[in-house]
């Protein structure tokens, strides 16, 4: 996780993948999300074949950096975070989705026409408060919505349930 109050909290622990694929089969889930500071970094896709021999699912989201070091997962989500909009390199053709952060007065209606037409599934997300919802970023990304119909919505649903 890329969020200092949880490293300072003491909340990280360093596990092997075997250790990891363990824990994700003993907890029952079906899905396992790779995401927290930016996992294109690391080369992940041993983990996520472990993952996937135990029966499980992986989605990885990232920035879009380095989708060679993701890109076995079953589904990708690039949360881009070029302010000027730039597609990241090899987001053509692979990512399952995209995520863009928004915040009232940024540039995210010309990012989406540029998104548009590499991706059919875009989502919004309001950026907001490290201790709980925005609300101006939240009715701003209902506006977006509005002007265009094919985005969704994603939500931070830890913020709004106020779970660190």
């Amino acid at each position: 996780c890329d969020e200092p109050k949880h490293v300072e909290k003491g909340l990280i622990t360093l596990m092997h993948e075997d250790e990891i694929v363990e824990l994700a089969v003993k907890s029952g889930v079906k899905w396992v999300c790779l995401t927290g500071g930016e996992i294109s970094l690391h080369p992940l896709n041993l983990l996520i074949r472990k993952l996937q021999e135990a029966g499980l699912k992986v989605q990885a989201e990232s920035n879009g950096l380095n989708i060679l070091n993701i890109n076995k997962a079953d589904h990708l989500t690039c949360s881009p975070k070029d302010k000027d909009g730039n597609i990241p390199n090899g987001i053509i053709g692979h990512w399952t989705d995209i995520k863009l952060v928004v915040q009232r007065g940024d540039d995210a209606r010309n990012h989406l026409k540029v998104y548009g037409d590499v991706c059919d599934n875009l989502f919004v997300q309001p950026c907001n408060n490290e201790d709980g919802i925005n609300q101006d970023n939240l009715d701003y990304a209902l506006e977006l919505i509005q002007e265009f119909p094919k985005v969704g919505l994603s939500v931070q649903l830890h913020k709004i349930l106020g779970v660190d």
